[in-house]
This record gives structure tokens, C-alpha cells and sequence, in this order.
């Protein structure tokens, strides 16, 4: 009995303290646990999740197209990986969750519902976003400058050429 006593507090200590949420649902994808951490990405307690839906907190084109997604793989009692969607924070805006999950199957294998773990991506995914746009910036630049450009490696050999470059040398660019 103390072992399990031990055990359950080190497992609530884990649940409690990590900086993803962690959640359960059932068959209906209604929430039936999520860990306090719901409070700090989305802005509510756990007993205003519980008994709502992931969908219930995101946009309605975002909960549509995850709902299909969610009743595809529930159909086929599905683990998923690194899904991303879109929630809406209880202060209007946007946060992207990060979400892994494995089905709750009852003994006769029928499909009983998720348990989950959710990650905030929202920096990362302004990140990416940002790099894209300066990536597009920079290629932009680069085919489109009027001096001759080019990147090349270490040993001499040609990487990438603007056309410009290509004009001025009187070479194709292969």
C-alpha cells in the first residue's frame, strides 16, 4: 500500500509539473481529465475543460477540419503524432497546441477514447514563420540583384548562381 501511495504521488507530482498539458477523453472526444497546466495555455481551470471538447476551444474552420481528422483516426483506433491546431486562449488569441495521443481501448479492443499530451508551439511556429519569410526575402534578393551572385563551397565548386551572374560569365547556369 505504500508503494502504491508512493507511486501515485510521484506520478501526480510528474502530471502536475510538467509544462505540457496532459488530458484524456472519451469515445464522444469529450475531455474526462486534463492536467492543471490547461490553465496556463489556454487561459482555464480544468473543471471548465472537463466535459467539453478539444474543439469547443479552437476556431470553427480549425475545429472542423481537426474533428475530420479526430473521427478518421478514432475509426481506426489510431495513436497519433505531433498533430498541430490552432486554440483559442480565454483572452481571444491564438495558440498553436502541439498534440500526441493514444487510444483508451477496453478489454474486447473497442475503442474507448484518447490520452494525450499537448505542447505550446505558438513561438516555434512564429519562428518558422518568420525564417520563411526572410528565406523568401533573401532568394528574392539574390535572383534578382543586378551584380552577379554566387555561392560556392569550400572547395571552389559553384553551389548556387543568379542569372545575372550566369549573363556576365556566359555560362548556363549547370
Amino acid at each position: 500500500t505504500l508503494a502504491l501511495q508512493a507511486s501515485e504521488a510521484r506520478l501526480r507530482t510528474i502530471i502536475e509539473t510538467t509544462s505540457d498539458l496532459l488530458w484524456e477523453t472519451d469515445q464522444q472526444n469529450v475531455f474526462t481529465y486534463v492536467s492543471p497546466r490547461v490553465f496556463d495555455l489556454l487561459g482555464y481551470s480544468p473543471a471548465e475543460v472537463i466535459g467539453k471538447t478539444p474543439f469547443d476551444f479552437m476556431p470553427p474552420s480549425e475545429a472542423e477540419k481537426t474533428g475530420r481528422i479526430f473521427k478518421s483516426l478514432a475509426a481506426k483506433s489510431a495513436s497519433f503524432h505531433l498533430l498541430e491546431f490552432v486554440n483559442l486562449h480565454r483572452d481571444g488569441r491564438s495558440v498553436v497546441l502541439e498534440s500526441s495521443g493514444i487510444p483508451i481501448l477496453a478489454r474486447d479492443g473497442g475503442f474507448r477514447g484518447y490520452r494525450g499530451i499537448n505542447r505550446d508551439v505558438t513561438e516555434r511556429k512564429k519562428r518558422e514563420e518568420e525564417l520563411f519569410a526572410s528565406n523568401q526575402i533573401n532568394q528574392v534578393t539574390f535572383d534578382r540583384a543586378p551584380i552577379g551572385v554566387g555561392h560556392v563551397d569550400l572547395d571552389g565548386h559553384w553551389l548556387k548562381v543568379n542569372d545575372r551572374l550566369c549573363e556576365i560569365v556566359g555560362y548556363p547556369r549547370k
